[in-house]
């Protein structure tokens, strides 16, 4: 009894009071419990006590990543993500960690994106507390060792070798590069010796580390088959030591601020503006790519979600069946990246081998479906249709593996109420009809980047070629000229939303995706969904480099969602 009293002294002591805890919505068909803690520190947590678990899991979220990189130190982020996983004070031999995890039928991973770094495991449940303790080290006191500085520094650049013949990487860095030059879209977040093998990294990477990774900018997620008491002793017996601050690195100079970035700064320097690319692979793609403000505090009515959706559905009288139609594509991809400082949206056109003969018609046909959208596409019969669908999906959605989830919590706490955790990524429930029409007044060609992806068309070019910086890929300007342009940005004549006689049809029983259209998002791993993986950059620190894996904050799209990021193997 006294042991009993003098436990629910601590934990009072340790997090918010009871009267506090925010309730976390949950699906009706979801059986486990969930409880939002704070520790004494400030790191946020979600527990999670699922009694049937067969594995228990846990991350971390790190609101810092490559874009938070020094100018000139790219990839110091990530470099920092691999060291983490060598050494602590407490378990000081090297691999002591993922040796751990092996033994106990388990793995670890981890992924740096523009915004955040996300660390997680999995385990056998009855391991959970001693891998915890293992892993809270990263963030308490590891060890950043000469040895093992040199050794990982070869590590990462042996991942971006990986990924050199890879059109998805190759893709997404020369978009990042054709940014204006100071925008936060503009970097190379993977690394390399290049970047990294210079005087002084050491102890630029623990200044680094010191700078980003505090307790406040921490989120914790614990998924395990312990009751919610035992998971709340966990986070705060093992995590309630990571620090607030950290004392410079001995000799080491403060690290000057970022500058500031205008949430309204031009992303794409010289918009509008066309680029033939050279792919490794037979590739035919037109990605229409455009700069938008930031809308991640947007997220009860996520109006470019919905943007997306509208502009990537499948159903009759669609973009896609527009085009289809023509014999121009064999499919679109919609997504969507979100930016503390800005936003993308990206369509992809996957086009036939006449529809590389009939590119800018294709173009013409995008911008007429964005005026027929902003016209007759947003209403509140459209958003309520979408929003009965993502109930129906929440409400029966598939139990994730606890490793996927734990990632995806820990990286929502950041961006989300604890009370809407669960339904916030998945559930729309506010329609701005205006604010969604701003956003599609707005993709005009004063803020696209098109970029015409072609082994065709550049299988026997030699001349005039430009060499993106890190991966080497070819590209060459294409003219747009005025007059087309001003096309692609007029209002459509009324009765109509063609130009040139290149006409999309809205569908006459309005713009509902239909069926199956636009599922509703699944926290990061989305873009395992996609149709095109292939596409899309991604990878992972274990032994499973071929599966996709989307590292930025995910809102779903007309097929799917995909960030670039920085993702690990043994590394979007």
């Amino acid at each position: 009894m006294v042991s009993s009293v003098l436990s629910n002294f601590v934990l009072s002591n340790l997090f918010l009071s009871d009267v506090a805890k925010p309730n976390i919505v949950k699906s009706a068909s979801d059986r486990r419990e969930y409880r939002f803690v704070e520790l004494s520190n400030a790191l946020k947590a979600v527990l999670v006590s699922d009694s049937s678990a067969t594995l228990a899991a846990a991350a971390v979220d790190v609101r810092s990543g490559s874009a938070n990189d020094p100018e000139d130190v790219p990839g110091l982020a990530h470099f920092c993500e691999h060291m983490l996983f060598l050494a602590s004070v407490k378990y000081p031999v090297e691999q002591d960690y993922d040796a751990f995890l092996k033994r106990h039928g388990g793995f670890s991973n981890a992924f740096t994106a523009d915004s955040h770094t996300n660390f997680y495991f999995e385990v056998l449940p009855e391991s959970l507390r001693e891998a915890l303790d293992r892993f809270a080290q990263f963030f308490i006191a590891p060890l950043f060792s000469v040895g093992g500085v040199a050794r990982e520094m070869h590590a990462v650049d042996s991942e971006h070798a990986k990924n050199l013949q890879s059109d998805a990487w190759r893709l997404w860095q020369l978009g990042r590069s054709l940014a204006a030059a100071g925008h936060p879209h503009n970097h190379f977040g993977t690394g390399s010796l290049q970047t990294l093998n210079r005087t002084g990294v050491h102890s630029e990477l623990m200044r680094w580390y010191g700078d980003h990774y505090l307790s406040h900018t921490m989120t914790l997620a614990i998924v395990g088959a312990e009751d919610l008491d035992t998971l709340q002793s966990y986070a705060a017996d093992l995590f309630s030591a990571v620090p607030r601050s950290h004392p410079p690195p001995s000799g080491a100079a403060a690290a000057p601020p970022p500058p500031p970035v205008a949430p309204s700064a031009s992303l794409f320097a010289t918009a509008p503006a066309a680029f033939l690319v050279r792919p490794v692979r037979s590739l035919e793609l037109l990605r229409i790519m455009w700069s938008l403000p930031p809308v991640e505090s947007e997220y009860r009515s996520r109006p470019l979600r919905l943007v997306s959706r509208l502009l990537g559905g499948e159903s009759a009288g669609s973009l896609r069946s527009a085009l289809v139609r023509r014999g121009w594509i064999e499919g679109v991809t919609t997504s969507v990246e979100r930016q503390p400082a800005y936003s993308l949206l990206v369509v992809d056109l996957d086009l036939t081998a006449r529809g590389l003969a009939h590119w800018r018609e294709a173009l013409e046909v995008v911008y007429a479906a964005l005026r027929a959208i902003r016209g007759r596409g947003v209403t509140q019969q459209v958003f309520d249709a979408l929003h009965s669908e993502d109930e129906i999906s929440f409400r029966f959605k598939a139990k994730e593996e606890a490793s996927d989830y734990a990632s995806d919590l820990a990286a929502r706490l950041h961006l989300y109420p604890p009370q809407e955790l669960l339904t916030a990524p998945e559930v729309t429930p506010a329609f701005d009809g205006d604010r969604t029409r701003e956003l599609l007044r707005q993709l005009q060609p004063t803020s696209m980047l098109a970029l015409l992806v072609s082994q065709t068309l550049t299988a026997n070019a030699t001349d005039g070629a430009s060499s993106e910086r890190w991966y080497g890929t070819q590209y060459w300007p294409i003219p747009l000229p005025d007059d087309f342009v001003a096309g692609l940005a007029a209002e459509e004549p009324r009765g109509g939303h063609s130009y040139r006689g290149h006409s999309y049809d809205p569908p006459a029983g309005g713009f509902c995706t239909g069926p199956g259209d636009g599922a509703s998002e699944e926290g990061e791993r989305a873009v395992r969904q996609k149709r095109r993986p292939d596409l899309q950059p991604g990878g992972c620190r274990a032994e499973c480099d071929a599966e996709p894996l989307c590292a930025g904050f995910a809102e779903g799209g007309g097929t799917c969602v995909v960030y670039g990021a920085v993702a690990d193997d043994p590394p979007p």
